[in-house]
């Protein structure tokens, strides 16, 4: 399973590619652009997902890439302005 993270920065996301490679065994992590790629079994994703909440920072997680997620945004507020 795949899944994307948003919303962290660089130095945080650096921590849990770090934190992945060394203590889970099941999952795969990798900076991609605009967030962060995570991969594998549902118990491995769910200790991430534990792990990116006890640094106590904001995150987002979706199946959509982050970069197709900022688009729709920025489409959203372009919408907003010219209304």
């Amino acid at each position: 399973m795949e899944k994307y993270v948003r919303l962290l920065t660089y130095k945080n996301a650096t921590k849990v590619v770090d934190y992945v490679r060394e203590c889970v065994s099941c999952a795969d992590a990798n900076i991609v652009v605009g967030g962060l790629c995570i991969r594998g079994d549902e118990d491995g994703l769910s200790e991430i997902t534990n792990y990116i909440e006890s640094l106590n920072v904001r995150f987002e997680v979706s199946s959509e890439n982050p970069i197709i997620t900022n688009r729709k945004l920025a489409e959203k507020y372009k919408k907003k302005a010219k209304l």
